[in-house]
């Protein structure tokens, strides 16, 4: 736990910069969930991975920060269901 002492309110030190509550999208693959946050039409932002395959998270193409765009060939073998 982190305690912030700040003389502004808490909605501006814990605001988004964008503005709004950040989308995110939950899609199911062959090894467990993965959360995540659109960037583009087929691109999004791999927020979070949740297995119980250790393996899965070894797989550099699904670190956190990653970005993965549905639209190329090297992201087939996950089994992405929307």
């Amino acid at each position: 736990m982190m305690i912030l002492y700040t003389p502004f309110p808490n909605e501006v030190t814990n605001c988004n910069p964008e503005g709004g509550e950040p989308k995110f999208a939950e899609f199911e693959f062959c090894g467990g969930r993965m959360v995540v946050q659109p960037v583009g039409h087929t691109s999004f932002k791999i927020s979070r991975i949740i297995s119980t395959d250790p393996q899965i998270y070894l797989d550099p193409r699904l670190q956190p920060g990653a970005i993965i765009n549905l639209a190329e060939d090297k992201y087939a073998d996950l089994g992405l269901e929307f």
